[in-house]
């Protein structure tokens, strides 16, 4: 997955969570997600977090070919209702989310990526699932092994 530099990853704020709000210069404005770099620090905590405690953590990636604004629109009511407050789900570029379930085994995260299939069956998604250590530490390494197992 090639994005081009500067290109904005957004995380996306649910209503349940209760979180610190980032800085201002986090936020899109006019939306409710972050900008690229506060996501991959979010996800580069929750990483280390794994690592040092022995934590599983898994990234669902979620392909969405023909994005509309309804489907976006969808997976933000999947993200922002469906997941933990834990989570964290993000926008990679035109299409591409990710997901970040950290204190949750690969067969959790398959089964969260079959209830993201189902809810956004309309759309086609196509959705890969990596795990924290099996398929690398890193979150570019953990990226690029769900995008190869892409269904």
């Amino acid at each position: 997955m090639a994005l081009a530099a500067g290109e904005l990853t957004m995380v996306a704020k649910t209503h349940t969570q209760e979180r610190t709000a980032p800085a201002e210069e986090h936020w899109i404005e006019g939306s409710a997600w972050y900008q690229r770099d506060y996501f991959e620090d979010r996800v580069g905590h929750e990483l280390y977090r794994s690592q040092r405690y022995k934590i599983e953590t898994t990234l669902i990636l979620v392909r969405i070919p023909a994005i509309s604004r309804r489907a976006a629109r969808s997976l933000y009511t999947f993200v922002s209702t469906q997941l933990r407050t834990i989570d964290t789900a993000g926008l990679l570029g035109t299409g591409d989310y990710v997901v970040c379930l950290p204190h949750t085994p690969r067969e959790g995260g398959e089964v969260v990526a079959a209830r993201i299939r189902t809810f956004l069956d309309e759309y086609t998604p196509q959705v890969g699932v990596a795990s924290f250590g099996e398929d690398g530490k890193e979150f570019a390494t953990l990226l690029a092994s769900a995008e190869s197992r892409i269904s």
